[in-house]
């Protein structure tokens, strides 16, 4: 909270007192919309994978070493929260 300014369990990508370094999975490339959180912990938005690095300025990276299709995941939000 104190890098933020917001609630653990509602950090949004972006509106942080000082700029931090954003890592965005690569993964997040095989949905066509996901979902970020908006300030507080009931707060979320739609955005696709290249708003979300533009919006951040975040590097992409392959955070697990595969892609989200080698893990076998539909291209949904719902069933990407879902992984194990």
């Amino acid at each position: 909270r104190e890098a933020t300014g917001q609630a653990i369990g509602g950090v949004a990508p972006t509106g942080h007192p000082a700029p931090l370094t954003t890592v965005v999975d690569e993964a997040l490339a095989a949905y066509p919309e996901i979902w970020a959180a908006g300030g507080t912990p009931h707060t979320v938005f739609p955005l696709t994978f290249d708003d979300l690095v533009r919006l951040t300025g975040g590097t992409v990276a392959l955070l697990d070493g595969m892609p989200a299709v080698h893990h076998g995941f539909p291209p949904t939000v719902r069933d990407f929260w879902r992984r194990e």
